[in-house]
């Protein structure tokens, strides 16, 4: 029973030391995050028709998701939505 004592003392302190960072840390990074502001791109049919397609191709798509462009929605009428951060 003596020797648990002496490691009991250290545990804890780095325990609280550890927790203590940690709660530091998160509190600091809420604090400075800013919103994310987004970039829209709509994509119709005319556009693809004028550009001789009738669906977006897949290497199309590749080359917007390579840009930054995530595809949010295809409506009903054929128009692709896209968001990237500004």
């Amino acid at each position: 029973m003596k020797t648990m004592k002496p490691l009991i003392v250290p545990f804890f302190v780095v325990a609280a030391s550890v927790l203590l960072l940690v709660g530091c840390r998160t509190v600091h990074t809420a604090a400075s995050t800013a919103p994310v502001r987004w970039e829209y791109k709509t994509v119709t049919r005319e556009d693809m028709r004028n550009k001789g397609f009738e669906r977006l191709p897949d290497d199309v798509l590749n080359k917007l998701g390579d840009e930054g462009w995530l595809l949010v929605l295809k409506d009903e009428a054929g128009r692709y939505f896209f968001k990237r951060p500004k």
